[in-house]
């Protein structure tokens, strides 16, 4: 499915898709810096009903949410990672192989041929100021 997403879209999404995960899901988000995959997961978290917001894990690679229900949710950054090997190293892999953890990966294409098939993969792209195109695969 291919579409045009505002911020308020993008914000009804999340919470769509936030119904249809259960622990081991994982979603992926594809795009350039500013696209949105960071919002999108905050807006999924709060869906989620996280007591702690999203914030770009960029530096920290890894963002730990507990649910009020105990569901952990691993926000991943991959950007930083440089090389394949850079996924087990840094404990990536765990949380993405973890069956009770659902996991957010932003620049999942950093690892792509060692990450297992997403539940949803959402390739975002700049449309103008206020809206993106939004791609989104699911199995």
């Amino acid at each position: 499915m291919s579409k045009v997403y505002t911020e308020p879209a993008l914000a009804a999404l999340a919470r769509t898709i936030a119904q249809t995960l259960a622990p081991g899901d994982n979603i992926y988000l594809s795009g350039e810096l500013g696209t949105g995959k960071t919002t999108f997961t905050r807006y999924l978290l709060e869906a989620l009903n996280s007591p702690t917001p999203a914030s770009s894990p960029t530096f920290q690679l890894i963002d730990e949410h507990t649910l009020p229900n105990n569901q952990v949710v691993a926000h991943l950054d991959l950007y930083r990672l440089t090389a394949p090997d850079d996924l087990y190293t840094s404990g990536v892999m765990s949380y993405i192989n973890d069956p009770q953890t659902i996991s957010v990966v932003e620049w999942p294409e950093r690892g792509e041929q060692l990450l297992p098939v997403p539940k949803h993969h959402l390739h975002l792209a700049h449309r103008d100021e206020q809206s993106r195109h939004l791609t989104i695969e699911s199995k």
